[in-house]
C-alpha cells in the first residue's frame, strides 16, 4: 500500500467515523473497533513498510503467537539516494527553521518520486533513500549459483527510466519551487555559502 493510498484510506475511515458520530445515535462498538483496527493497520503499514506488512499478515494468519523470525522474502529494488548539500552549514544558519527547510524539500522529493512509481523509504536528516520495487515476476533465480538477477525486459527498463526521470525532475522542481526560492536569497545562507 503506497503512502498516498494509506492516507486516502485513513481519510475515508475518518469520514465514515465522523458521519456515524455526527448522527443522533451512538456508533456501535463494532464500528468503533473496526475503525480503530483499520487505523492500526494503516499505521503498521506506514511504520513497517510493505515487507513488514507481509510479515505481520503471516503472523496473524498463524494464530495468537507472534513469530518475528519468519523467513524473509528476497526483493529486488532500484535505489536512489539524495542528500541536501552543505546541510551542516544550513542547519547552523537556519537553526529552528531547518525543519521547515527539510520538510519543504521532502514534499518535492516524495511527491515527485511517488508520481514516477517510486517510494521514499527513509529520510535521515539531510538524506533521502528512494526505492522503485521490481516485480517478483521480473526476478530470475539461478539455483546453481544461488543468486538473483533481474530480467532484461521493458517493464524493468521503464521502471529504471522512471527512477532517472524522477531525479531529473527533482532537481528542476527544487530549482523552480517558490518555497525553495526564498532560500536562494536568504542572507545568512548566502553569507555562509555564496550561491547556495
Amino acid at each position: 500500500m503506497s503512502k498516498a493510498e494509506m492516507n486516502d484510506h485513513i481519510d475515508e475511515e475518518k469520514t465514515k467515523s465522523n458521519k456515524k458520530l455526527g448522527s443522533k445515535e451512538e456508533p456501535m462498538e463494532t464500528t468503533m473497533l473496526e475503525s480503530t483496527l483499520s487505523k492500526i493497520g494503516a499505521l503498521l503499514a506506514l511504520g513497517f513498510g510493505e515487507a513488514g506488512s507481509e510479515i505481520i499478515a503471516k503472523n496473524m494468519e498463524k494464530g495468537d503467537d507472534v513469530n518475528p523470525m519468519l523467513p524473509g522474502i528476497k526483493q529486488m529494488y532500484i535505489f536512489g539516494f539524495c542528500d541536501i548539500r552543505c546541510f551542516t552549514d544550513a542547519t547552523e544558519v537556519l537553526q529552528e527553521g531547518v525543519m521547515l527547510f527539510v520538510n519543504e524539500i521532502g514534499e518535492i522529493v516524495h511527491g515527485t518520486v511517488d508520481r514516477y512509481s517510486g517510494a521514499a523509504n527513509k529520510n535521515i536528516g539531510d538524506a533521502f533513500l528512494l526505492v522503485w520495487k521490481i516485480l517478483k515476476d521480473d526476478h530470475i533465480y539461478n539455483k546453481a549459483k544461488d543468486e538473483y538477477s533481474v530480467k532484461n525486459c521493458s517493464r524493468v527498463n521503464q521502471l529504471a527510466d522512471m527512477a532517472v526521470v524522477s531525479f531529473v525532475l527533482l532537481i528542476s522542481g527544487l530549482k523552480k519551487s517558490r518555497k525553495m526560492i526564498k532560500y536562494n536569497t536568504h542572507k545568512g545562507l548566502n553569507e555562509r555559502m555564496p550561491g547556495y
